[in-house]
Parts: structure tokens; C-alpha cells; sequence
């Protein structure tokens, strides 16, 4: 039940909805709820916490298992390494991978590369010093603390060209000591499996590496903005089609517009393909809010404004977007720079973001009229979670 305040009950099972002999650990009717708005529970005597200061630790403890994975909305992090560079030109994020994990992110950028010595996350030419390892390692802490939780992975090679066989064997080799938090092929199915563990998916095609197997991870060819992606799997020859894989990721602009005309791609991915989509369950997307402006010089984008100033302004236009505000279904998966920084507006963008698998996972499946509101009606149930 979602009360005024923000607030997500669940309602004791032997309390008759309409009611008001209860307290808000079993709450069925208070001030600014109508009788007949108790549903159902997910799960029974949780409080699920305040929009704004809600449980974002555990936040998706809230969603019910039989939810398909791809029909979440995600807040990520663009460049997720990034907060420890000191350039304004490659700092994405203010807060580490375990901070963003901790305060709700359930999506992360991590581009290694190796350096001859190990797999350290770039940002272009710029080091953020943290290790492939480290940042996995976080990511694993997290999910042993929060067991009904799940994090996308999307990761790419910076630095060099697709196909890199040393890089690849090296990433397979660190993957492989966290065979265990990865969800295979996790984006194909619903969330309890996914629970605990990652969801991996390379930008890369990841075929040319001695070493065999995926892991139960993912590969695609990033390839140019909104065309679709084939999901493979296996490695070499055996690879083979497990879904389809959209992504928004145009980020250089050379106009003084360039947050609105990043705006226009982004509804262009809501409305043209998530939302036209809806009912699809073996899609997947990525909508990345990112981007820098600059100046083209011979076909190059010299960037001249730095990443605060454009992420603050980006964020700013996708808020007051009544194409993302009024949108009822899935955003998909949203990456975002400056993600939970209020000067950047970040903090708000995950509340736009986290907030809306409430309005899409409840929409038509808790509802009961305040006239049939009586005796034991809880509302719709949600078969086989």
C-alpha cells in the first residue's frame, strides 16, 4: 500500500481491509488512505520506509520475484569508477561503487583496461585507480549484506580495440573468481533469480580469448545508437542469440542546446521503443543521460564544458520532462552521471528513476474499490511470486 506520505506497507493477513484496530507495521487504514487501499501483501510485516528517506539499501526486497528483470527500471551510474579523478573532464560520479550500491544504484559502467600489469577502470585516457577486482568486490560485499538485491553490469574495454585477446583473458580470469555472484544469463528471466548476484553484459563481442565459456554473461556489439543488439553467449563460433539488447547513447554535442537535444534522444528511447514495447519481455535497454558539449574540429568534438555543468543541466531538463514524469511503465536502464549529487540535481533523478518500479510493478495489481473494501477483500494477488 503507498500512503500520501510516500510510505509502503504491507497489510497483516488476519486484519480485514477497511479497518483501523492496527499500527503501521500491520497498517490497513490510516489518515490520508482510503479504506479500501490496502492490498494484498508481497511480503508480510515489512515496512518498506518513506519516499526520500526510503530503504534504498534493500529497496528491491519491495518487488515482487515474478517480475520479469528487464521489466525494472534501473538507476545507474555512468562511468561508475569515476569519483576519485581529479579532472572535471572524467569525473562522472561523487561517490564510490560501494556508496552508490549503498544509497540504491542497481546499475554500473565499469570500463577496464589493462595496463600490462592489471585490469584498471579508465575513464578515455584518464585512470580512476580503482581495480576490476576492487570494484567487483565491492559490488559482491554489498550483495552478501543484501541478499534480495541484484546489480547490472555493463562493461566494456576502454582503451583499445574489441577483440583484444589478452584483454579478454585477463577479464575472464577475474570474472572467474566471482562465478558465483553471477546470475546466468539473468537478463532473460525474472528477479528472484537474480537475487544476490550480478547481471553481466559486455559492450564488447568478447571472442577472441583462449579461454571458454561466458560465465553466464552477456556480449553485444555497442555499434551506433538505437539499432538493435542480438544478446550472445558462449564463446567463438558457439555463440548464440539469448535477446535483444537497445541502447541511447549519443553523447557528443557541439550545440549551445545540447541538454535538450539530449532530451529528445532520451524520450526518443522511452517513447518510440521502451514504451512501444511494453508488453515485450525479451527486450532490454539502456538509456544513457550522459554527454559532453563542445566544439567540432575536423569532425572531432573538443570538449569545453566540463561534466558537472553538463550533468547538472541534463538532469535539470529530464526532470521537468513531462514525458518522464507522467510515464507509468518501465524507464529501463538509466545511466547517469552525478547520480544522488543534489548540486547536479542526482538526487532526484534516482528518486525519478527508483520510484517508478513502484508505479509499474503495483499499477493494476493492488487495487481494490474503497466499495468492495469489506471483510477479508485484499485485493488482486500476484500468482506465482
Amino acid at each position: 500500500m503507498h500512503t500520501t506520505a510516500g510510505n509502503y506497507y504491507t497489510k497483516k493477513s488476519t486484519t480485514a481491509v477497511g479497518t483501523s484496530a492496527v499500527n503501521t507495521t500491520y497498517l490497513a487504514s490510516i489518515t490520508g488512505v482510503s479504506s479500501g487501499s490496502a492490498c494484498k501483501p508481497y511480503y508480510k510485516k515489512y515496512n518498506f520506509g518513506a519516499k526520500g528517506t526510503a530503504r534504498t539499501q534493500n529497496w528491491m526486497a519491495m518487488i515482487p520475484g515474478n517480475v520479469k528483470f528487464n521489466h525494472l527500471s534501473l538507476p545507474g551510474t555512468h562511468d561508475a569508477a569515476t569519483s576519485s579523478c581529479s579532472s572535471s573532464y572524467a569525473k562522472c560520479q561523487a561517490y564510490t561503487i560501494a556508496e552508490q550500491l549503498s544509497k540504491g544504484c542497481r546499475a554500473l559502467d565499469l570500463r577496464p583496461y589493462y595496463d600490462s600489469s592489471d585490469l584498471t577502470i579508465y575513464h578515455g585516457s584518464f585512470s580512476t585507480g580503482v581495480t576490476l577486482a576492487s570494484a567487483l568486490s565491492a559490488v559482491t560485499s554489498f550483495l552478501d549484506s543484501n541478499p534480495t538485491e541484484t546489480v547490472f553490469v555493463l562493461m566494456a574495454q576502454e582503451g583499445g580495440s574489441d577483440g583484444n585477446t589478452t584483454w579478454e583473458d585477463r577479464v575472464w580470469t577475474c570474472l572467474n573468481d566471482y562465478t558465483s555472484y553471477i546470475a546466468s544469463y539473468g537478463w532473460t528471466g525474472n528477479l528472484n533469480p537474480c537475487r544476490g548476484k550480478m547481471v553481466v553484459i559486455f559492450r564488447n563481442t568478447y571472442t577472441g580469448g583462449t579461454n571458454t565459456g561466458d560465465l553466464g554473461c552477456g556480449k553485444v556489439g555497442w555499434g551506433s545508437s538505437f539499432n538493435p543488439k542480438s544478446i550472445g553467449t558462449g564463446s567463438g563460433s558457439s555463440t548464440y542469440n539469448t535477446g535483444t539488447l537497445y541502447y541511447q547513447d549519443e553523447y557528443e554535442y557541439t550545440s549551445s542546446s545540447y541538454a535538450s537535444d539530449k532530451l529528445t534522444n532520451l524520450e526518443n528511447m522511452l517513447t518510440n521503443y521502451i514504451a512501444a514495447n511494453e508488453a515485450d519481455a525479451g527486450l532490454i535497454y539502456v538509456n544513457n543521460t550522459n554527454c559532453i558539449q563542445g566544439s567540432s574540429v575536423l569532425g572531432s568534438v573538443v570538449i569545453n564544458t566540463d561534466i558537472t555543468t553538463t550533468a547538472n543541466s541534463v538532469n535539470t531538463v529530464v526532470l521537468g520532462s513531462s514525458t518522464f514524469t507522467n510515464h507509468t511503465g518501465r524507464f529501463g536502464i538509466m545511466m547517469t552521471d552525478f547520480l544522488f549529487s543534489s548540486s547536479q540535481n542526482g538526487d532526484q533523478m534516482f528518486e525519478l528513476i527508483h520510484q517508478q518500479n513502484y508505479k509499474y510493478v503495483y499499477k493494476n495489481r493492488t487495487r481494490c474499490s474503497t466499495t468492495s473494501a469489506s471483510g477479508t477483500d485484499t485485493g488482486v494477488d500476484i500468482s506465482a511470486d
